[in-house]
């Protein structure tokens, strides 16, 4: 089982090579331009990307401190959550929920959503739902 990624935009991304982002993110003064560049970044992502925490860094030219200090900014933020679960084999995997609209403020809808990761993911119509439906994927992962 491999990690799973659910990217949220709040506007549908188009086939012309674009990704359309909310204003939001990118003038949030609360984020440093590191934060909102590595969000940006993710958000552009095809559905079918996984993120790895340690490949995005490496491929980013991050050291460990900066994309902890970035991944930490961007997770206060409300822009990425971050759900750890164990495999039955005992390792640890992640599942990462990616926004360009803060996750705990705005209701967000299947438009503009992508997913990946094996076993299938599930997109959230509405911000209160992101717990349960958790649980239930958790259920799935292990059930795989």
């Amino acid at each position: 089982m491999a990690n799973k990624t659910r990217i949220i935009r709040s506007v549908e991304s188009t086939p012309q090579n674009y990704t359309p982002l909310s204003n939001n993110l990118l003038q949030n003064k609360h984020l440093s331009l590191d934060t909102r560049g590595l969000l940006c970044y993710l958000i552009s992502l095809p559905s079918t990307w996984v993120v790895y925490k340690h490949n995005i860094r490496q491929e980013l030219g991050f050291g460990r401190k900066k994309m902890d200090r970035i991944w930490s900014e961007a997770k206060k933020g409300g822009y990425l959550k971050t759900e750890k679960f164990r495999e039955k084999d005992g390792t640890w995997n992640y599942i990462y929920t990616i926004s360009d609209v803060p996750l705990s403020t705005a209701p967000l809808s299947n438009v503009g959503s992508s997913t990946a990761g094996k076993g299938g993911t599930i997109i959230s119509n509405n911000t209160e739902s992101n717990n349960k439906e958790s649980k239930e994927l958790k259920k799935k992962v292990y059930s795989l």
